[in-house]
């Protein structure tokens, strides 16, 4: 919608002026509220006189777009000025019901105006429903037999965090813009943490609302996500969330008492306003991200403003390893390999070096673990096992391991280095060989992330397969802890 401005000024009774002249050293109209279909928004008229304007004179301020206020008849009253009694009490308003809707503003001088004086005057409107810029329409100020002049309309003053919202009539609404969101965790039936970042075009006050609609893809008490984090540099939201709906999936967060200010998106140290939610992975895997949308809701007095549905961008960041694994409700399935398994040493008694070689199809964080059972018959007692290897060199996995005699069980622990996905490591322990004959064990292997609750037990843990050749000559001593006792035949003596 257009705004064009027309200041007009005459003399009625006892005015002053010089015809010709340039009535005034300054002309600036600003507003108070910049937000499309507003009430009471305060319109400022700034003048200072170049010549004595007296008693009567009249002025006229014509094509102002962008107002819903309609002709009351007998006059629109003031809503203040400044020195008192500089103006009559009322204005002349008068708007058109044709396409452009304009209208003019007429005031009446009550007392001199003074050469290089201030003096103000506001009146009341209620703003369109449709966005505008002042900026792209010049206003001037034309006065019967006087110069016509620019009238300014840049006040420069940043309102509700609007640059320049105090610009006369320049009109916005509220947008949602530049929302993303990332999940901290892919892996199934595990604890998750899904973050939203947002920015808003202009300053939410307290009570405003967002809505954050789609979150489905996650296992979720009936009360919602629970909402772990809601402050930040951009502002603040109540520590609960506000309403949910599961069929929709959409969560409403109340903007708290520290508001939530309008931030730039579009510079490089754009801060945004975020709320963490804790949410749980369901045990399916699926590569097909949730479709999160936004929206505002500025509350005001009269008529709250609602902003367009805007989408969320979901972040396609690595977890773990997993490409994209950071998109929101994506759940990768896990695998860790226990390649191989094997013994050198099978007499009883004896110490025997054990040698493995595993990966895995993520990255595993230092503190994770790998559990190999079945290693039952030994004489090593206590609760702790040496680790040597593995290779790649490095600290892969924690020098010492837990070690359970009555169960067979080992626990590796991942070093401070981790372990890269679709990489095959190799370590070796020692052990101490049962004191009798004792037949080939099965292994099983299995592996917890650190940092959740999911482990490779469903639907990957697995048997080593019995290793049934032979060492030695014996058939089956390659299997793993196979022992047997060396017997020797005298074959001729003498």
């Amino acid at each position: 919608m257009s705004i064009f401005c027309i200041f007009q000024a005459g003399w009625e009774g006892a005015g002053w002026g010089v015809e010709g002249a340039t009535l005034f050293s300054k002309i600036l109209i600003g507003q108070s509220k910049p937000l499309i279909g507003e009430t009471g928004n305060i319109i400022t008229l700034t003048l200072v006189p170049a010549v004595q304007v007296g008693p009567g004179t009249t002025f006229s301020i014509n094509g102002l777009y962008g107002t819903t206020t309609s002709d009351p008849g007998f006059g629109l009253n003031l809503a203040g000025m400044s020195p008192a009694n500089t103006f009559q009490s009322f204005g002349e308003w008068s708007q058109r019901t044709s396409t452009p809707v304009v209208g003019f503003m007429r005031l009446r001088v009550n007392n001199d105006m003074a050469i290089g004086s201030t003096y103000t005057v506001s009146w009341s409107f209620d703003n369109v429903n449709t966005p505008q810029n002042s900026l792209d329409y010049p206003l001037t100020m034309t006065s019967v037999g006087h110069t016509t002049q620019d009238v300014d309309t840049e006040g420069q003053e940043t309102i509700l965090g609007i640059v320049n919202g105090s610009n006369c009539l320049k009109l916005v609404t509220l947008e949602m813009h530049g929302a993303t969101a990332v999940q901290l965790s892919p892996l199934p039936s595990g604890s998750n943490t899904l973050t939203v970042s947002m920015f808003a075009n202009i300053d939410l006050t307290a009570a405003s609302t967002v809505t954050i609609t789609g979150i489905t893809g996650y296992w979720l008490e009936s009360s919602g996500p629970q909402l772990s984090g809601f402050t930040s540099g951009a502002g603040s939201f109540e520590s609960t969330v506000t309403s949910w709906d599961a069929g929709t999936g959409a969560v409403v967060l109340t903007v708290g008492s520290g508001n939530m200010t309008k931030t730039s998106f579009f510079r490089s140290d754009r801060e945004a306003a975020v709320a963490t939610f804790a949410v749980r992975n369901l045990n399916e895997t699926t590569n097909t991200s949730l479709t999160l949308t936004i929206n505002g809701v500025y509350e005001r007095a009269i008529g709250d403003l609602t902003s367009t549905t805007a989408s969320v961008q979901g972040l396609e960041e690595t977890r773990y390893g997993l490409p994209y694994g950071g998109l929101p409700g994506i759940v990768f399935e896990p695998k860790t390999t226990l390649h191989s398994i094997a013994h050198r040493q099978p007499i009883v008694g004896l110490t025997n070096t054990i040698t493995f070689s595993m990966s895995c199809t993520l990255n595993m964080p230092p503190g994770s673990e790998f559990t190999l059972t079945g290693l039952t018959g030994t004489q090593t007692e206590g609760t702790a096992i040496g680790l040597g290897g593995p290779l790649p060199a490095g600290s892969r996995f924690a020098t010492g391991a837990t070690w359970d005699q009555a169960t067979g069980t080992m626990v590796l622990t991942v070093g401070t280095e981790g372990l890269d996905p679709d990489v095959i490591y190799f370590g070796n322990f020692e052990v101490l060989n049962a004191a009798t004959v004792q037949g080939a064990r099965q292994a099983s292997w299995k592996g917890k992330v650190e940092g959740g609750d999911f482990d490779f037990e469903e639907p990957a843990f697995t048997a080593f397969p019995i290793n049934t050749a032979g060492i030695l000559g014996v058939p089956g001593s390659l299997g793993l802890l196979f022992t047997f006792v060396p017997t020797f035949t005298l074959v001729r003596l003498g």
